[in-house]
């Protein structure tokens, strides 16, 4: 079970030298920018929207010493709330009620250095079409409303126990309605089962703006998520 520690990021005062305590967690701040990887997401289903922040280097890391985050949506401050599970540690601020569009940044500083990554997510939109029943090999399609504009990646999301390691993600490029070959399933066993399928609106990459200093990598995936269920018969 996670363990949700509201905290304020240590900005340097007041700071021990070492972040390492009893959940045997290192700091950022023993890590050379270069040698640090940013992993982020922004999540939402049209309700909620979530952000996930971690640094690893050779581990998990706390934002810890002179280091500091902030993450902002379409201008306005987050919280971001300290996650701690296990040798993991996430900072995951939520926004609810999500925004009909949102613009995620994320601030990595230390000292008078930045990083910033942002992301534009797309409009919020609902499926229409989608199917109740699913007849494998059958060629299938679901359309948006609103479709989202130019600049955008769409994949599906197929889980469920029938489907090769519980679930599978697969691309249908960018011509509205969504269609899909149920053919590209990893279908396990010889019975069908209960899926749910989640319509991804992928953000496209954009490489993050470092001033002063460079990290090692910054990931940062970002998507619009709906989802439908349907019975999958063999």
């Amino acid at each position: 079970m996670c363990l949700l520690l509201m905290v304020v990021l240590c900005t340097g005062v007041g700071c021990s030298s070492s972040a390492a305590g009893e959940s045997g967690l290192h700091g950022t701040d023993e890590v050379e920018p270069s040698k640090l990887i940013a992993s982020y997401g922004a999540f939402s289903d049209g309700k909620t929207l979530s952000v996930y922040v971690a640094y690893i280097g050779n581990g998990f890391l706390r934002v810890h010493g002179n280091d500091s985050i902030a993450v902002d949506v379409n201008g306005a401050s987050v919280a971001a709330p300290e996650v701690v599970e296990g040798d993991k540690v996430h900072y995951e601020p939520v926004v609810t009620p999500a925004p009909e569009q949102a613009v995620v940044t994320v601030t990595f500083r230390r000292g008078d250095a930045t990083v910033v990554a942002k992301r534009t997510l797309a409009p919020s939109f609902e499926i229409v079409g989608a199917p109740a029943d699913i007849h494998a090999g059958d060629s299938i399609s679901v359309d948006l409303s609103p479709r989202p504009p130019p600049g955008f990646s769409n994949a599906l999301e197929v889980n469920g126990t029938c489907i090769d390691g519980g679930g599978q993600k697969i691309l249908v490029g960018n011509a509205y309605p969504l269609a899909w070959d149920t053919k590209t399933l990893k279908l396990v066993g010889s019975e069908g089962c209960d899926l749910e399928v989640k319509v991804h609106i992928e953000s496209i990459a954009a490489p993050a703006e470092s001033h002063g200093m460079e990290l090692q990598g910054v990931a940062f995936e970002a998507a619009q998520i709906r989802s439908f269920r349907a019975k999958l018969t063999r």
